[in-house]
């Protein structure tokens, strides 16, 4: 019985891993797409941010003599006039996005044109540090998660199919 386990543990982990290769095209895809997914929600809050900063901007009343930009942990923010000069900024190295939305200097930036304000200020700049952990570990879960999975089926359709052969042989010797 102890030879019998110890070639299904064999033949599951090799079942296990040509599986898993296998699998790595189809996982792949579903991780690229995980990651666009991501880069969407990322984007969305990015905008969700800008908007309720613009609003402040706007909503500000022809009285106000200080405009207190809107603070955030996660989100930082810019105010940029029309030449591209910095109005206000709370992010420490301000180079303007080039195109609406975009990932450098590991941060996602949203730039926003805006209307005719009394801060004068035409753009406004949202940014939000880039983590990736939380997809990682996702990711790493779920191809764990799947490698134990497959061994322990594998093992158990070896071990099963195995021992009536074991059981034969060991009949034969006696």
């Amino acid at each position: 019985m102890k030879r019998v386990k110890n070639i299904a543990l064999r033949f599951s982990a090799l079942f296990s891993l040509i599986s898993a290769g296998i699998l790595f095209v189809p996982m792949y895809f579903f991780i690229s797409l995980y990651i666009e997914h991501f880069h969407l929600q990322e984007r969305l809050k990015l905008m969700e941010q800008a908007h309720t900063v613009e609003q402040k901007i706007y909503n500000l009343s022809k009285e106000a003599t200080t405009f207190i930009f809107p603070r955030s942990i996660v989100y930082k923010g810019a105010l940029l006039d029309k030449d591209g000069n910095i109005i206000f900024s709370l992010l420490p190295d301000l180079t303007p996005p080039s195109r609406k939305f975009e990932k450098s200097n590991n941060h996602f930036y949203y730039h926003k044109e805006l209307q005719n304000n009394r801060l004068d200020a035409k753009v406004l700049v949202v940014a939000k540090e880039a983590s990736y952990k939380e997809i990682v570990f996702k990711i790493a879960l779920m191809v764990l998660a799947l490698l134990l999975l497959l061994f322990l089926f594998s093992f158990y359709i070896l071990q099963k199919s195995l021992s009536p052969l074991d059981k034969a042989n060991r009949d034969l010797k006696d």
